[in-house]
């Protein structure tokens, strides 16, 4: 056997399953308590069961075009390190690219490459300690900070609409640095950034203006597709 054979023989191990199982089950379990405390808690916030419901299919709406990406690419990243991992560390932090890259860093720091041949059981754990450090990474600020902000939020709240100022102003400066990153990489890439937004902008006022509740519900679904038409127009052209 290859040492490439044997790393998979291993990610793909009954042990290794039964591991990534409780964390993926884990993520269910976690899903379920939230629904639950949130159930608890919208009648003292004045939130109808009308009000709930709206919100989990605008949930469930917005989440199918990120979700699709991340399926895609985790389909390649089964084939590198293995089902059972590709589905813990997706169930937990989602971000397909982050995986891969990291998980690719691991094994060239190993001397060889994801998919390789030379790709051995060490890179294999060197894989696996990386993806999972850099998750532990992006989890602790939160752990650590979160009553804090809390704390400065309320503060913030009772004097003007901090939390809201707060929150939009950080979402801005995430996704536009993010945005902005990935468009001045090439044309196409601007291109769907450009298109994304005004698309965003146009639905989310012709909802307003037409008073569509539905089309807000599906706005980032519309957007994600205005933008990959715009790319499939603009590169053929």
């Amino acid at each position: 056997m290859t040492p490439y054979q044997k790393a998979m023989e291993l990610a793909n191990s009954v042990p290794l399953w039964g591991f990534c199982s409780l964390i993926i089950g884990l993520v269910f379990i976690q899903t379920a308590v939230f629904v639950w405390i949130s159930g608890r808690y919208a009648e003292r916030a004045n939130v109808t069961a009308l009000d709930i419901k709206r919100s989990m299919r605008a949930g469930l709406i917005s989440t199918l075009g990120p979700a699709l990406s991340v399926f895609v690419v985790g389909l390649g990243l089964i084939t590198q390190i293995g089902t059972p991992l590709t589905l813990a560390r997706l169930s937990v932090i989602g971000n397909a690219t982050y995986e891969a890259s990291s998980a690719e860093m691991a094994s060239v720091a190993m001397g060889t490459s994801l998919g390789s041949e030379t790709y051995s059981m060490q890179a294999f754990a060197a894989s696996v300690w990386v993806m999972n450090l850099g998750g532990v990474c992006m989890v602790l600020p939160t752990l650590l900070f979160l009553k804090s902000l809390s704390r400065i939020t309320r503060a913030a709240d009772k004097r003007m609409a901090g939390g809201m100022i707060l929150g939009a102003s950080a979402s801005l400066a995430s996704f536009g640095y993010f945005a902005a990153d990935y468009a001045r990489r090439d044309r196409q890439n601007l291109v769907a950034v450009l298109a994304g937004f005004f698309s965003m902008v146009g639905i989310n006022y012709a909802a307003k203006h037409w008073k569509v509740s539905w089309l807000k519900e599906w706005a980032l679904a519309f957007s994600i597709l205005s933008a990959l038409v715009a790319v499939g127009v603009s590169g053929g052209s």
